[in-house]
């Protein structure tokens, strides 16, 4: 069986910039409409979130993969974060 071979665009800047377009407008959005509530925050986060991975999927990208990139940059970061 031969597997497909997929073409993997490198992002535009424009594929960049939109999502933290998107964040922008949907914390300026919800902060005016939920005004002091905090939560509408993190449903913000996890919406630009979505928006990335929707991106990278049309770049090319499987969700196995932008998954395992996730992964990693947790490893990463996870040191410093247990020393705070």
């Amino acid at each position: 069986m031969v597997k497909n071979s997929k073409k993997i665009k490198s992002p535009t800047l424009l594929d960049a910039l939109l999502p933290v377009a998107f964040l922008l407008a949907l914390l300026v959005s919800f902060a005016l409409v939920y005004k002091d509530e905090s939560t509408p925050n993190q449903v913000a986060l996890l919406f630009s979130a979505a928006f990335a991975c929707f991106i990278g999927m049309k770049n090319g990208y499987t969700w196995k993969e932008m998954e395992q990139g996730m992964i990693e940059t947790i490893k990463v970061s996870m040191q410093a974060v247990l020393i705070l």
